[in-house]
């Protein structure tokens, strides 16, 4: 009985503090992949799975800044 008890907490807390963040990630860099510039990351925590939104958040930066010189090339 208590073994289940920790099992079923361990369970609830590995998918709030890791599969949940991920998804979110995951589902922003979608966004970011068909075009949306303005999905956003959010404010993450200080691990490695906020290493890896802070990432994610410098090369959407670095795409847009990409597009940003492509977009003034084709127009000038």
């Amino acid at each position: 009985m208590i073994f289940t008890a920790v099992v079923l907490m361990m369970n609830q807390l590995l998918k709030r503090t890791v599969l949940q963040r991920i998804k979110k990630i995951a589902t922003v860099a979608e966004q970011v992949s068909v075009g949306n510039m303005d999905a956003s990351f959010g404010r993450q925590r200080n691990d490695e799975i906020g290493d890896l939104a802070e990432a994610f958040n410098r090369m959407k930066y670095s795409l847009e800044i990409a597009m940003n010189m492509l977009n003034k090339k084709d127009n000038g």
